[in-house]
Formats: structure tokens, sequence, C-alpha cells
């Protein structure tokens, strides 16, 4: 109140010049604030550092939990503090085919997947975090040269990569092509890395085109045979079984289904719900060959 009431005379008196430099420092706010950087989602100040990890799809868990084995031991061995290393990791928690629960705004747990990790690393401070990301991401992409590792702050909001290309057409194969061309184009970039599709690998698909007379003259219906397949290759939910407050599924499947091929699908029978009665799949439908084919992706 003291200085106001000296900066007010003078204000008053000299109220040209003062006018004239409050326009100055406004114009000098202006152009100071093209010197701030963009930031859209600022990174959280917490002593939390986050690391994603994605195998190959496909990678059997056993794998994923030897990858993080030896992530875990290099955080102990080389970054864990203690009385001769006063800034580092303090403890973490690792999370194997599926993440934690949402923890953070800007966090999205993946599906369920054998080949995906998740770690929760605290630090000293948050004036650590930048050297255990640049350790960590260093011994990573050193060491499991197959895997797509980032290692990040929490974010506030947001995600997702830092450039995203995308691509869209109707042929599949050219497609393929293309993102093949782009990836080498992008690791050719000093300083790119984790360059990938999301389309995942390319996966085998067994295409059943069902004889509607025939399966109409063995008195069986789309949904008996989709019930049927559906049985033997991934199990049939027939009902549920509860005891107390918990419920579990009740899953009819065939002791053979992870050892299904083109021949015993062939000769799957087949069962009628209205009559009861069953028919080799091979009498209703016609089987076609094993088709290389991708996940297809589409947009609203």
């Amino acid at each position: 109140m003291a200085g106001y009431k000296r900066l007010l005379p003078f204000a008053l008196r000299f109220r040209f010049s003062f006018l004239a430099l409050v326009l100055v420092s406004f114009v000098a706010s202006l152009k100071g604030f093209g010197l701030l950087p963009y930031i859209f989602f600022p990174d959280s100040d917490r002593n939390l550092i986050t690391i994603d990890i994605n195998l190959p799809l496909g990678t059997k868990i056993e794998r994923t939990e030897q990858v993080i084995a030896v992530i875990e031991a290099h955080m102990k061995q080389e970054l864990i503090a203690g009385n001769e290393r006063v800034a580092g990791v303090l403890d973490w928690s690792s999370y194997i085919g599926k993440g934690p629960e949402s923890y953070d705004f800007g966090y999205q747990a993946d599906e369920l997947n054998s080949s995906y990790a998740h770690i929760l690393v605290n630090t000293t401070s948050s004036d650590t975090n930048q050297m255990v990301i640049d350790r960590l991401d260093q011994f990573c992409f050193e060491t499991f040269p197959d895997a797509d590792v980032r290692v990040t702050r929490v974010g506030q909001g947001g995600g997702g990569t830092p450039i995203e290309i995308r691509m869209s057409g109707p042929s599949p194969n050219t497609l393929f092509e293309f993102s093949e061309r782009m990836k080498q184009q992008l690791v050719s970039i000093p300083g790119t890395k984790n360059v990938r599709d999301d389309w995942g690998l390319k996966i085998k698909k067994f295409v059943i085109d069902i004889d509607q007379a025939r399966a109409h003259n063995a008195s069986l219906t789309n949904l008996d045979i989709a019930t049927s397949l559906r049985t033997v290759l991934t199990g049939f939910k027939s009902g549920d079984f509860r005891e107390e407050d918990d419920s579990f599924p009740i899953i009819m499947r065939s002791e053979t289904s992870e050892q299904q091929t083109v021949q015993t699908l062939e000769t799957t029978n087949i069962l009628s719900q209205s009559t009861g009665k069953g028919v080799p799949l091979s009498q209703v439908a016609i089987t076609s060959n094993w088709a290389v084919t991708r996940k297809i992706r589409g947009k609203t």
C-alpha cells in the first residue's frame, strides 16, 4: 500500500510518460510470450516415471517375464538409491500381460496381451527423473533391439507417439509394401527409434463358405455352424457357476481346440439344435485354403 501511494503522485504528475511506459511494457510482454515453449500437456513434476514394453506380437508371456526380470536386475544393480547412490530409483511395480488400473489422467491401460508389460518406477526426486529415463532408455535400446520400449515421465494428459503417419487404401498388400518403405525411411533418420506399425504380425485366416442349400437340407442354420465351431475353437459359454458373491463362467470346449488343422476342422461334427443330429462341416460348407491377412481397421 505504501508503494502504491508513492507511485500514484508520480503517475499523475508524469501521466504521458507513465502511459508510454505501460504501453512499452505491454508490447514487451507480447514479444516475451514468443520465447515460451509450446507445451500442450506439460509433464508431471512427480518423482515417477513409466516404462512401456511391447515385444513382437505373439511373444509368450514367459519371454516377457524374462525381459522384465533383466530390466529389474539392471535397476537394482545400477540405479537403486542407497548409501553409495543418493539419486536414483526407490522402488518399482511391474505389470505383465496387462497394465495397472488407471493411476493418471494421461494413462490408458492396453488390452490383455502376453507380449506387453508396464513398469511404474519411483525415483528419489523429480530432478532425478531425466537421468533415470536416459539410462534406462539406453539400456533397453541396446539390450532388446526387437522390443518397443518407451521410458517417459507421467504426462498430464494426451498420449500416443510423437510422430504418427496414417495410411489407408483398398489393398492390404499395397499398404503393407508402403508401410515397410515408410519404416525404412524413418529408421534412416538419425535419432529415430521404436519405429513400428500397429497392424501386428501377419496371421493366417481360414475361410468357411457355407452352402445354404446343403445346410437347409441338413436342418442346419448359420447359428448352428457358428456355435459348433466356436465350441471347438475357443469354447462356448454354457452357464455360470456361483459361489457366494463370486461368479465363474462355465466354458464348454473341445479337448483338442488348440491343435486344430484344416483336416480336423473339415471333419468337425456340426450339431443341429432343432433335430439334435450332426453332420461333418465339409458336407455343408466349402473350406478354402489358409490365406495370409492382417488386422482390418475401420474409421468412423
